[in-house]
């Protein structure tokens, strides 16, 4: 993600699978108890490459959230 080209690429990858974990109700963040942090971190680069997609992004993550998508449970190793 050294290059716009390289960063958008990279935007663009990330949002597919993160829209359809949003239209399944979060069935892969299910499976994995994904906390809503993790998404957030992981879509951190559209922020920077593609901030016309950022609104839409966070609103999907807290929405996702209120809906119960999410893992609350804290894990130890």
């Amino acid at each position: 993600m050294e290059t716009r080209d390289s960063l958008y690429a990279a935007c663009i990858d990330r949002l597919q699978p993160f829209i359809n974990n949003y239209f399944t109700k979060g069935h892969t963040w299910r499976l994995g108890n994904v906390k809503m942090e993790q998404v957030y971190q992981r879509m951190e680069p559209i922020k920077r490459g593609t901030p016309e997609l950022w609104k839409f992004v966070e609103f999907v993550i807290e929405d996702g959230n209120k809906k119960g998508y999410f893992s609350s449970e804290t894990k130890t190793l």
